[in-house]
């Protein structure tokens, strides 16, 4: 159940918008006014992770020990059993909203259980224009009556995402879990393959794989496999004397349509082109 009492008949906050009261159970987001100042007021810790978002005004915050000033678009995160005491004062004239989302706590472990992530996001102000944009299109989609599907698909992203941050970088050196799933698509290239067998074949989770591939690559695992089919048409196609389509289906591809959109935009020439540029070179 998410904490929707949160924050409820305070003087100091005004809900001006609630997700709850839309139908959507996957995810809480709400729009708050806050009153232009206000000294020691106690947040209880919930079990959710939160996120928000200031959407206008300008306000200098301090919880505990930190202090910071927050604008439009700066993002602040609360671990779940967190709580907090907090002050703030607004600067000008314009009022103080913000966009607060709560992550359900079962999705959030769930991933973090996947990705091995034992610390949860903790912020008093950073600079993430994804999440920002991110959380200001769930109120769109919201207000425009978007199914809780939307929401749930969100809530997912944003955990991942968000979890992702508090992940220590890789080891330098080549992880061996790389090294099985690079042996096992050298070896793959002539079938489908899908995220689930890249994950199996390095024993990772899908979202571990992800991260821990591309951070030791520099390109996700499905484009370092595009780019090994892609090598691999250019080996047939300059060595062999083999049909286009054969050679589609030898790279992996369902048909030649598709090898041919994926290597003209990898070589910038269709396959027959490239074959015939390389045997007779002008």
């Amino acid at each position: 159940m998410l904490s929707t009492a949160l924050h409820a008949g305070q003087p100091y906050a005004t809900s001006t918008f609630d997700t709850w009261e839309r139908g959507w159970r996957s995810l809480l987001l709400r729009r708050w006014t806050h009153a232009a100042e206000a000294d020691d007021v106690t947040v209880p810790a919930i079990e959710e992770q939160m996120v928000a978002v200031m959407v206008s005004g300008r306000r200098h915050v301090r919880v505990g020990a930190r202090s910071a000033v927050l604008g439009a678009g700066d993002v602040s995160m609360t671990p779940p059993g967190q709580a907090s005491r907090l002050s703030w004062r607004t600067e000008g004239s314009e009022p103080s909203a913000m966009l607060q989302l709560h992550l359900p706590a079962g999705t959030t472990e769930r991933l973090a259980g996947e990705l091995g992530a034992v610390r949860r996001p903790d912020a008093l102000r950073v600079a993430d224009p994804l999440v920002a944009e991110t959380i200001r299109t769930l109120e769109r989609a919201a207000r425009a009556g978007a199914p809780d599907l939307y929401a749930a698909s969100a809530a997912e992203f944003l955990a991942v995402h968000l979890l992702t941050r508090t992940l220590p970088s890789p080891p330098r050196h080549e992880d061996a879990r790389v090294r099985l799933l690079k042996d096992y698509l050298h070896a793959a290239l002539d079938r489908d393959v899908s995220l689930a067998d890249m994950a199996r074949a390095a024993r990772m989770s899908r979202y571990h794989l992800i991260r821990v591939f591309t951070a030791a690559e520099g390109i996700t695992p499905y484009r370092y496999l595009m780019r090994l089919r892609v090598d691999q048409g250019r080996r047939l196609l300059t060595s062999t004397t083999l049909p286009v389509g054969v050679i589609a289906r030898r790279c992996g591809f369902a048909d030649q349509a598709h090898f041919a959109r994926v290597f003209r935009r990898a070589t910038g020439a269709a396959p027959t082109e490239y074959r015939l540029e390389l045997r007779d070179p002008k």
